[in-house]
């Protein structure tokens, strides 16, 4: 039997255009991926596997920043350039930050400058905890792993929470 060869995925690394009759399109298909992203969360958290939740739950937090940029762009506040494409496709902490400063204008008493430079100072450790739900790693003298005690209470704590702000998020985007 020939083994057929799988097509290369393409992955584009510049910004192009994306017409404006397609923005629509990408916001519906973050909005559907955040959301299954929080499912299957839900669903391995349920099954006792909290390192994948909350790696999951991360990843919807990204994908719902992605589709506030998007929707950026719809409202033309913003123009997809080099640097906006980059923070939509390729940087995760920016991915984040946007979608927890969204969820501040949601708030009814925002947080100071200083919690807000605070938090958006964790983004890092964010995507190192995305990570550490994902892969075995060995740092600090230990083996870390995604069944590692402290991703359940992370996995518990943060995945409510990541539902919470994609549900506020999405109410404000609205207006």
């Amino acid at each position: 039997m020939e083994e057929k060869e799988l097509p290369k995925p393409s992955v584009s690394t510049s910004p192009e255009q994306i017409p404006s009759d397609q923005l629509g399109e990408g916001i519906a298909l973050c909005s559907r991926n955040a959301r299954r992203l929080l499912k299957d969360a839900d669903l391995l958290y349920s099954n006792r596997s909290y390192g994948h939740a909350l790696a999951l739950s991360v990843l919807a937090l990204e994908e719902q920043g992605r589709k506030v940029m998007l929707v950026a762009v719809k409202r033309k506040v913003a123009g997809i350039d080099r640097e906006l494409w980059r923070m939509m496709f390729r940087d995760h902490e920016q991915k984040l930050a946007m979608s927890f400063q969204i969820f501040t204008e949601t708030l009814k008493k925002r947080p100071s400058r200083e919690e807000l430079n605070h938090i958006y100072g964790t983004m890092p450790h964010a995507v190192a905890m995305k990570n550490r739900g994902l892969y075995v790693d060995f740092f600090n003298g230990l083996w870390h792993s995604p069944f590692d005690a402290d991703m359940k209470r992370a996995a518990k704590t943060l995945l409510p929470w990541v539902k919470g702000v994609i549900r506020k998020t999405d109410r404000w985007l609205e207006f």
